[in-house]
This record gives C-alpha cells, sequence and structure tokens, in this order.
C-alpha cells in the first residue's frame, strides 16, 4: 500500500480565506441593509460652503418617523469645473431638493424640472413660472443652516420633478431648511 499524501495549507493561507469571506459577505449584507431612495433625502446645495452636520441633523430627526434612513448632502460651487455635469447628474437626477443660484436656471423650462409649490413660505418671494410656483428665493440668513454663497445673486430652493418622495414629505423638508430658529 502506498502511504497517504497529505498536503498542509499554510496557516497565512487559511487566514486570507477566511478573511477574504468575511470581507465578501459584509460587502454582501452591507448592500442588502443599504438604505433605498425612498429612505434616502438628497439634496443639492450650489454654494462655498454649507453646515452639512447642521442640516442632516435636522431633517434626520425630523424624518425618521417617515422612514428616512439617510441624508445625503452634495455641496458644490457654481464656478467649479464640475459643476455642470454634478447639476445634470446628482442635482436633476438624483437629488429631492436643490438649492440653485436663478441665473443658472436662466435658460432652463422650471415646469420640466421642478415639482410646483402649493405652499407660500413668507416672507420668501416665490419663483414664479407662466403664474406657477416653482420655488422660492432664499437667502442664507432664511435657512436653518449655515451657508455661504458663492455669488449676490438671488438663490431659489426648489423640489425635483424627479423626486421619489411625496410632496408632503418635501414640504415638510422644505420647512426644515427655511426655518432659521431650527439649528
Amino acid at each position: 500500500m502506498m502511504p497517504a499524501v497529505t498536503r498542509r495549507i499554510a496557516p497565512m493561507r487559511i487566514l486570507l480565506i477566511v478573511l477574504a469571506s468575511v470581507v465578501f459577505w459584509l460587502m454582501v449584507f452591507d448592500a442588502l441593509d443599504a438604505p433605498t431612495s425612498e429612505e434616502t433625502v438628497h439634496i443639492f446645495i450650489s454654494a462655498l460652503s454649507v453646515d452639512v452636520e447642521t442640516l442632516e441633523k435636522a431633517l434626520m430627526e425630523a424624518l425618521e418617523d417617515d422612514g428616512i434612513r439617510s441624508v445625503a448632502i452634495t455641496v458644490i460651487r457654481e464656478n467649479d469645473a464640475f459643476f455642470p455635469t454634478a447639476m445634470m447628474t446628482q442635482g436633476l437626477l438624483e437629488s429631492d431638493l436643490l438649492i440653485l443660484p436663478l441665473s443658472v436656471l436662466a435658460d432652463f423650462s422650471l415646469n420640466e424640472q421642478f415639482r410646483p409649490s402649493d405652499t407660500h413660505h413668507p416672507p420668501h418671494q416665490p419663483v414664479l413660472e407662466d403664474s406657477v410656483v416653482m420655488g422660492h428665493v432664499i437667502d442664507p440668513g432664511a435657512l436653518s443652516f449655515d451657508v455661504v454663497f458663492e455669488t449676490d445673486g438671488d438663490y431659489g430652493l426648489f423640489a425635483n420633478i424627479a423626486s421619489v418622495h411625496s410632496d408632503l414629505l418635501l414640504e415638510t423638508i422644505r420647512t426644515i431648511m427655511l426655518e432659521p430658529d431650527a439649528s
């Protein structure tokens, strides 16, 4: 009889196999547990700087009962070379609410990009198109978080027509963002 050939696997190889399988399963469970688009609020802001932490905290606290598990905020300067690309992709395709300089929107048909707003937010001037309120003119002091806009022109707060959230939820978010004493 021939002696049995035994092959010994090096301990480092076993460790690498275990480590790789742990990483694989962590990625699988992380992907399964990731918030869906219905559980995420996306905000797109054209500004030099934004107090993202205060805004995220206020939104998470207020929207927890509405099933919101994540808040994503994109802040980009209007003069950034990637601004047009970011606005067209993250802004208009993914975001729920946008704060944009009105000068950027001069060539846009607002009613094709943004949802009309049924609610008036005094003292915020409405942004009108064909007598329909498409957004609200805002200034940095009118927001519940600190923001430094890049230009001195007017900025508007708009609800994206592509948002997966209801008008009621978007109005709640808008109200949270427009309350100066909410922070």
